[in-house]
């Protein structure tokens, strides 16, 4: 299977959705930037599906029961609209089917391709990335 632009939009909305479920279920102060008080793991709810999750440094990484990995890598919640290579990695491994992007570096190429059409853009912090027009919800 070809990763597409279509898809990375589909896991940038989950990755919002699945943030935000945590930041409201959980009552998280958005002003606390290091999130020593957000939980440490967890669960939430998002369309009748219940995702487990544990914090790992300033992030958080997201599992369905089906075993779909959604990492968000550090710095809630101001990256929650960020794209990383990393973390497209272990979604597509997750579900079976990183097809063309086998490994970091190739999905470090498809986002620099990305970046030079205008498809995506530089993030605010070193190797992330976003969509100019923001996610689809």
């Amino acid at each position: 299977m070809e990763f597409e632009i279509r898809d990375l939009h589909h896991f940038l909305s989950l990755k919002r959705r699945l943030c935000e479920a945590l930041m409201e279920q959980y009552e998280c102060d958005l002003t606390d930037e290091s999130l020593l008080s957000w939980p440490k793991k967890g669960g939430v709810s998002l369309e009748t599906v219940n995702w487990t999750f544990t914090k790992h440094g300033s992030g958080y990484c997201f599992s369905s029961p089906q075993g779909i990995v959604i990492d968000c890598p550090s710095g809630l919640p101001r990256s929650i609209d960020t794209i990383d290579s990393w973390s497209i990695l272990q979604y597509l491994e997750s579900r079976s089917e990183s097809g063309n992007l086998s490994n970091q570096d190739e999905v470090d190429s498809w986002l620099h391709e990305l970046n030079s059409v205008g498809s995506i853009r530089k993030g605010p912090r070193a190797q992330t990335w976003v969509l100019p027009g923001g996610v689809k919800q």
